[in-house]
């Protein structure tokens, strides 16, 4: 059986979501998460400058990822090395 699918989304400080770091629109992160749903797949969530304020679109992300009931880990890093 494979391991499942990791989705690797970074939220940027420019406002900006890298999913397996390419650049999406947050359409596009809807549609993986759909189908990553029917998938069984996990979350593995970065988002940089954690201390700050997050980007107008980290909360967004964050409600996809609860809408479609994927498992999130968070990191630390942007390489997701402590995931």
């Amino acid at each position: 059986m494979a391991d499942p699918r990791i989705l690797k989304v970074s939220i940027l400080a420019a406002n900006e979501i890298l999913l397996d770091g390419r650049t999406v629109t947050l359409d596009e992160l809807e549609r993986e998460m759909v189908l990553g749903a029917s998938e069984k797949a996990a979350v593995w969530y970065y988002r940089e400058n954690a201390a700050g304020a997050p980007p107008a679109v980290a909360m967004e992300v964050l409600k996809l990822i609860t809408a479609h009931r994927l498992p999130v880990r968070l990191s630390s890093k942007p390489d997701f090395s402590d995931a």
